[in-house]
């Protein structure tokens, strides 16, 4: 075996046929000796020659009528994969072949991973194109493993050539194509058939030779229907004396049925130390031993039964180590095994163990954590749990824990103990403890089953049975049932009693839901006279308001309210002064209902009254005054004042929440907020008024609090730093899209829920 297939040697000649394995095999000589010379005196219709690293080339070519083409693509391939490549494609940009499947192309020489692939072809007339593509390693020039002699082959080219010479190098290239080779870079192991053939083990799986017709069969490989050696790597076979194949994988061990097809795995999960498996053979008795990464392991491959199948032995039973090499085994005529590994080799004799069988040792008995003592008061054990073959126990004592232990002496760390509990669980549990629990087990009978398996895998005669009845609770015994049956009876008279009782108590529950219907309808009109005096009440609150802005050659102006589900205090208002001066109000009165409307009425008539002749501060002092003396209890009115001539503007503020100011020059945006009180609050208080010089493009928002102080359906508030974030992303835009933004915010906030409180903005934006 070579990484370029197989060599069979004919010992009386000498001769050696050789077999090829997917890395070399080669087109027909004639071939090459074609391509060298169509390369030495030919003119390509196209042609990408000597690629180097990353190379992404194309070269065209056009036919007048229909052709014979010759395509030779020659690249770097290996590992499953190819890495520089071409191919052909149409006017179109359609794939008319490609070199781009590893398992098609052919060894050229030099390294195995110079492949060549050719292909004829019949163009119709047309534009064509050729592609090249390339990684960046062993690229024309940059070998970087042993050179192709053929190297000025390395590229993609397309030959006119001859009717007859197409069709016999089509006939070579099938020839190339259908002749048997190991579908694999290694061959790692043969086994010899009794059948008359050869079993091979490579890198991709299980091949087979056979040795009088020469043909391979791969398909062994390639199907993953059983789930064993699909593109695992084989590193030896066995045929036991059923002609059953054991395969020693890098994946654990598997067993090939050559009649079936079938295939059935082992690894970890089923008892193996390690699914690195290096050697296999069998012992006399039929018995496999096979050699890991961790050790050597025995399968008694036709022990029926439940131990396990695979005894494993490590260093303290002598070995050489826990590492043992691939192919590194045989057996002597007298039985002995030799095994190879890293430190030495191990040689025994496998006939020479200890099959007496272990003893099973019943210790402990639990219910509910607690242990059980025998002679104790309540104690179901009479006598010691070795003598006891039944117990009895209460239907809450059902929570049960055991521990037993295997008895033999020969390795006893490797002594296992198996066991189920019929009634509860089918399956034999091995799970490497001593120990087993079964909780909250339902009334009934139940029968421990205990087994244990010596380090040598030999079964103890018989199995540790223990008997369980655990008994119906009271509640469910037949003197209980009988008792349910006279409590229903009962239940039925007493049922009619109270039902007669109900009847009576229904009709004086009649007489008074007809009372209370009275008294609804009565509350359901003082309700719709209330609803008629709020909804006038709104009336008033929107007619307050001016039916439109003005219209000012320096500012833009955008005004936005959304009213509450009870009437609000939200107001704004403007007046011009004759020399120009725009005076603006924006407030919220206290509460709801007609209290904040009558308390907007009286600042629209204070505001109108005034119409900008007086300061600021004097306003709003004379207006908190105005409306302390009104005595109208904890009404007040929160209000802003602004007053904008040419670049200045005048602001001061009683008790509302600060305002925004959006400076373009600077592209921020300032809080402007003055600390005070809402008006009728405080009799002669003191205002203070703010000047700021505005420019073209600054931009000024104004807000009551219902847009700060809405809440979402978990019941956090919307806050004014989300409120500042959103006036700072879309200051640059229109008044009206600022308004916009918000609205659209603090609708997605509240789930479009109607609010508490009226929600008011006012945007102006210096032009």
């Amino acid at each position: 075996a070579t990484v370029e297939g197989l060599n069979r040697m004919d010992a009386r000649t000498g001769g050696i046929e050789r077999i090829p394995g997917f890395q070399g095999r080669q087109y027909h000589e004639k071939i090459y000796k074609y391509l060298q010379n169509i390369y030495k005196d030919g003119q390509p219709l196209a042609s990408i020659s000597q690629p180097g690293d990353y190379a992404n080339m194309e070269d065209t070519f056009d036919l007048e009528k229909l052709t014979q083409v010759l395509v030779v693509s020659v690249g770097e391939g290996a590992g499953g994969s190819v890495y520089d490549y071409g191919w052909l494609e149409s006017a179109a940009g359609d794939t008319l072949w490609a070199m781009d499947n590893l398992r098609k192309t052919f060894y050229l020489n030099g390294a195995y991973k110079n492949r060549i692939q050719l292909r004829i072809m019949s163009l119709e007339p047309g534009s064509y194109r050729i592609k090249y593509e390339s990684d960046d390693s062993h690229s024309y020039g940059k070998w970087n493993d042993v050179v192709p002699k053929d190297s000025i082959m390395w590229g993609i080219n397309t030959f006119t050539i001859s009717d007859a010479d197409a069709q016999w190098i089509q006939r070579l290239i099938d020839t190339g194509e259908k002749t048997s080779f190991i579908d694999a870079e290694i061959t790692y192991c043969l086994q010899y058939s009794s059948k008359g053939f050869l079993w091979t083990g490579t890198e991709q799986g299980l091949s087979r030779y056979e040795l009088k017709n020469r043909e391979i069969t791969n398909s062994f490989q390639n199907t993953d229907k059983y789930g064993a050696v699909n593109n695992i790597r084989i590193d030896d076979i066995l045929e036991d004396r059923e002609g059953v194949l054991w395969l020693a994988t890098s994946r654990g061990l598997s067993r090939f049925e050559p009649k079936t097809g079938q295939y059935q795995s082992f690894d970890e999960r089923q008892g193996l130390p390690s699914a690195q498996l290096r050697s296999i053979t069998e012992d006399a008795a039929g018995d496999l031993w096979i050699s890991s990464l961790s050790g050597i392991s025995k399968y008694e491959k036709n022990r029926q039964g439940t131990n396990p199948g695979f005894i494993n032995f490590d260093l303290r039973d002598g070995l050489q180590g826990y590492t043992f090499y691939i192919n590194s085994v045989c057996s002597t005529p007298n039985g002995e095994l030799f095994f190879g590994g890293k430190n030495g080799m191990n040689s025994f004799f496998p006939g020479m163990i200890n099959n007496d069988p272990p003893r099973i040792v019943l210790s402990n008995l639990f219910i509910s954590n607690q242990p059980i003592r025998v002679g104790v008061e309540d104690s179901p054990l009479s006598r010691s749990l070795l003598e006891t073959e039944s117990i009895i126990l209460a239907h809450d004592q059902n929570d049960l824990s055991f521990e037993f232990a295997p008895i033999h002496f020969s390795r006893p760390d490797k002594n296992q103990i198996l066991y189920k509990l019929e009634g509860y669980q089918d399956e034999w549990v091995n799970d490497g403890r001593r120990f087993a629990s079964f909780t909250n087990l339902d009334p009934g009978e139940y029968t421990l089953k205990i087994r244990a398996v010596s380090s040598n895998g030999i079964t103890s005669e018989k199995d540790k049975n223990l008997h369980i009845t655990i008994r119906l609770p009271w509640w469910q015994t037949t003197w209980a049932y009988i008792s349910y049956g006279i409590l229903f009876v009962l239940g039925i008279f007493i049922i009619d009693r109270i039902q007669r009782f109900r009847l009576t108590q229904r009709e004086r529950s009649l007489a008074r839901i007809r009372e209370a219907e009275l008294r609804l309808q009565v509350a359901e009109s003082e309700n719709q006279r209330k609803t008629k005096e709020l909804e006038e009440a709104r009336h008033l609150q929107l007619s307050l308001l001016p039916e439109k802005l003005p219209d000012l050659p320096n500012l833009e102006i955008a005004v936005y309210m959304k009213t509450a589900t009870e009437v609000g205090g939200d107001y704004y208002d403007y007046s011009l002064s004759a020399d120009g001066t725009l005076n603006i109000v924006f407030g919220d009165a206290s509460g709801h209902g007609m209290r904040a409307g009558t308390m907007v009425t009286l600042m629209k008539g204070l505001f109108s009254a005034d119409h900008g002749k007086g300061e600021i501060a004097n306003f709003l002092q004379n207006s908190s005054t105005i409306i302390k003396n009104l005595r109208f209890d904890r009404v007040m009115m929160a209000l802003t004042l602004i007053r904008i001539k040419e670049n200045k503007m005048a602001f001061s503020s009683a008790g509302m929440p600060p305002a925004y100011l959006y400076r373009h020059a600077r592209q921020r945006v300032e809080e402007i907020c003055l600390q005070s009180v809402p008006l009728g609050a405080i009799k002669d208080q003191i205002y203070q008024v703010q000047e700021e010089h505005i420019e073209s493009g600054d931009t000024l928002l104004l807000m009551s609090d219902g847009l700060p102080e809405l809440r979402n359906p978990n019941g956090l508030i919307f806050d004014y730093p989300r409120v500042e974030q959103i006036f700072r992303e879309s200051a640059q835009e229109s008044p009206q899209k600022i308004i916009d933004q918000l609205v659209k915010a603090g609708d997605e906030w509240s789930l479009d829920r109607v609010p508490e409180d009226d929600i008011t903005f006012m945007v102006l934006k210096v032009v």
